[in-house]
């Protein structure tokens, strides 16, 4: 299914804007990394129990205190500060406290949580996955395209919901 996404993504860019150039290359794979992981982002709110989820993620946040947080969520907050949509439409800011973060958190819905996953460039998620592609280059490097997408997404999907030992 995700290189169907994928393909789906790269063939579509081809056809709408004729053959795709060396520097638009880069572009179009930013562009269908980012509609690969934003689908299956939104397939997983979508299917998940987010009130168990947003529930459980809250407990762990309260068990925390500042400087861990801050540590822990570190990843999210880099996130934001490459997301103007993040900061303007969901008032996600980087330098949120613990507290800040669990009131956002509780008053979101599975709408708002898609819109949160739709407003982060591109761009960014493809710095994302090609950075976790590059420090498990180990198990990577001999795989091709789809299998890398796949092993990333499930480290994902495990991460968010809690399948691993800490969000």
């Amino acid at each position: 299914m995700i290189s169907l996404i994928f393909c789906c993504s790269l063939c579509f860019a081809q056809a709408k804007n004729g053959p795709v150039t060396p520097k638009e290359e880069d572009v179009w794979q930013d562009k269908a990394i980012g509609a690969t992981f934003k689908t299956l982002g939104k397939t997983l709110i979508s299917t998940t129990d987010l009130e168990k989820l947003k529930r459980d993620y809250i407990k762990k946040i309260k068990g925390m205190d500042e400087e861990r947080f801050k540590n822990r969520y570190s990843d999210y907050f880099d996130i934001i500060r490459q997301s103007p949509l993040l900061k303007s439409k969901y008032k996600l800011s980087p330098d949120m406290t613990r507290q800040e973060a669990m009131v956002k958190l509780k008053a979101l819905n599975k709408k708002e949580f898609c819109g949160i996953v739709d407003s982060i460039p591109d761009a960014v998620i493809a710095i994302k996955f090609k950075k976790y592609v590059k420090e498990h280059k180990a198990k990577l490097e001999n795989i091709d395209f789809s299998e890398k997408v796949n092993f990333v997404w499930n480290s994902i999907r495990n991460k968010a919901t809690g399948q691993n030992k800490s969000p």
